[in-house]
């Protein structure tokens, strides 16, 4: 008997059993095998899936805003050591509007040109109340106007000058906040830039005027009287010699910001005067705002 015995009357081959078990054997591994690889390639695509899903979700999720401003009152400034005013109100408002958890807790005060340097560099920052100027417009993204800012040439009452004289003259001195929009309707008056004095607050430019420092400030005017008001002068002591400038203020956004995150919070001041609430603000500030159409 060559290669096997009988059992029960059979004869069995040893080889052939074996190779039938290594058969079964290699065609239950290379089932398992294409199992393997398709579970993989069902995981891989779930986890992608997932990963899209994602990343679709937070391309649609409001950042963390940087946000900034100055004290501009009766827009901005400080009452009981919290952050108030018309625009803060405002912006706080256009913020619960679009979903964001954020408050005017988050907002945070510094000098105008540091605000300015912020909005340029860093991603997902806010800047307010911004003009809205020729020069600017293409450097940032805008949400607004809020209104069509007025900006006066103020000079003291007592002494009288002659402000065309020393214009001509190219004697005449002003002061203006850093990076603010005075700056640039000052030169626009004919003031020679190294006769303009800058300061990094507002109430800075008044004090120097105030004093008989310089000339002349450009400034809007609702703003002026609260920081005389402020620092204890009178408005009687000032006048308006002409308007320098109109333009609208705005929020600013980085230029980088998403364009449907700018239309969310364009709807939202929208959706906000339609519903009176900004004229509300104007009554509760004691501000007349010049409103232009959105």
């Amino acid at each position: 008997m060559s290669g096997g015995y009988l059992t029960n009357g059979l004869n069995f081959d040893y080889s052939l059993g074996f190779l039938l078990v290594s058969d079964a054997y290699l065609f239950v591994l290379a089932l398992l095998q294409r199992k393997i690889m398709l579970f993989t390639r069902l995981v891989t695509l779930f986890i992608l899936f997932i990963k899209l899903s994602f990343s679709a979700a937070k391309a649609d999720e409001l950042p963390q805003f940087h946000i900034y401003t100055e004290i501009w009152p009766p827009y901005q400034f400080i009452e009981n050591d919290e952050l108030t005013g018309l625009s803060v109100e405002l912006f706080e408002m256009m913020l619960n509007n679009v979903g964001s958890a954020q408050t005017r807790k988050s907002f945070q005060v510094v000098p105008w040109a540091r605000g300015m340097n912020y909005l340029k560099t860093l991603d997902n920052t806010v800047l307010f109340l911004t003009t809205r100027t020729p020069e600017r417009e293409g450097q940032f993204k805008w949400v607004g106007p809020v209104f069509d800012n007025v900006a006066y040439v103020i000079t003291r009452k007592v002494p009288k000058i002659d402000l065309e004289g020393l214009v001509n003259k190219k004697t005449i001195t002003a002061a203006a906040v850093r990076d603010d929009a005075s700056a640039s309707y000052l030169t626009l008056l004919g003031v020679p830039q190294s006769n303009i004095f800058f300061t990094n607050t507002a109430d800075s430019a008044l004090k120097m005027l105030a004093a008989g420092r310089v000339n002349i400030i450009v400034d809007n005017w609702e703003n002026f009287s609260s920081l005389v008001a402020e620092i204890g002068l009178n408005t009687e002591d000032f006048v308006t010699a002409s308007i320098a400038h109109k333009d609208n203020v705005s929020y600013a956004f980085n230029k980088q910001t998403p364009d449907w995150v700018i239309k969310k919070f364009q709807d939202a001041l929208t959706s906000i005067i339609n519903e009176g609430k900004l004229k509300a603000l104007e009554q509760k500030y004691q501000v007349t705002l010049t409103s232009p159409e959105i």
